[in-house]
């Protein structure tokens, strides 16, 4: 709830400084993060485990040494990988070798009408505010966590920031206040290929936050 407020609270400063405010409703959204982490599985078991970290449309220059640390570390020291890691890892090989891609595949066909509801509400505004995380940073698990206690504690922040990895609107996220000593953060998320637009807004909100 401090989280929302303080979100709001800057919202409104963009009211009074002349912005139209209004509440929209975007029901996607709410699963949108479920249908990301699903549609990021197989592109992540290949980058892992088949491209040597380095991306399966990687265009740049690639770090061959890089790449020979990483895949000899991958294979003499695979047990240090964070839990998180190693779960996301062995989630994707399960549903592969079940499924093949056919879940990916499903994730990236319902990502098409995702990104259609954010274009819609985009339609009628020009930028999507929100609370960057819905809550204010977690503790880290302390020393000798359970690996549901990290898994716990490494996912729930994502849920407003993760459609836009999959959908690829222009967002970022600025600093709105303080909630007991932690900073709380806003999003903004434009059209797509309207980053000056979202670029302009931040810097208003952070002309008002002065």
């Amino acid at each position: 709830p401090d989280v929302d407020e303080t979100v709001r609270a800057a919202a409104m400063r963009l009211k009074e400084a002349g912005a139209d405010v209004r509440d929209i409703s975007i029901p996607a959204h709410a699963t949108a993060t479920s249908v990301m982490l699903v549609s990021m599985l197989e592109g992540t078991l290949a980058t892992f485990n088949e491209m040597s970290g380095q991306g399966t449309i990687a265009k740049g220059h690639f770090q061959l040494d890089a790449i020979s640390f990483y895949e000899k570390i991958r294979k003499e020291r695979a047990n240090d990988l964070p839990v998180t890691v190693k779960t996301v890892l062995l989630f994707a090989l399960a549903m592969r070798n079940r499924y093949g891609i056919y879940y990916s595949a499903k994730a990236q066909n319902i990502i098409r009408d995702v990104r259609a509801s954010y274009n819609k509400a985009l339609n009628d505004v020009d930028i999507l505010l929100m609370p960057t995380t819905t809550m204010k940073a977690l503790p880290i698990p302390p020393e000798g966590a359970s690996e549901i206690e990290i898994m716990t504690s490494a996912l729930p922040m994502i849920g407003n920031t993760a459609p836009f990895d999959a959908t690829g609107h222009p967002s970022m996220s600025l600093p709105a206040g303080f909630s007991d000593g932690l900073p709380v953060g806003l999003m903004l998320t434009g059209r797509h290929g309207e980053d000056d637009v979202v670029l302009r807004a931040g810097h208003a909100v952070e002309q008002l936050s002065k």
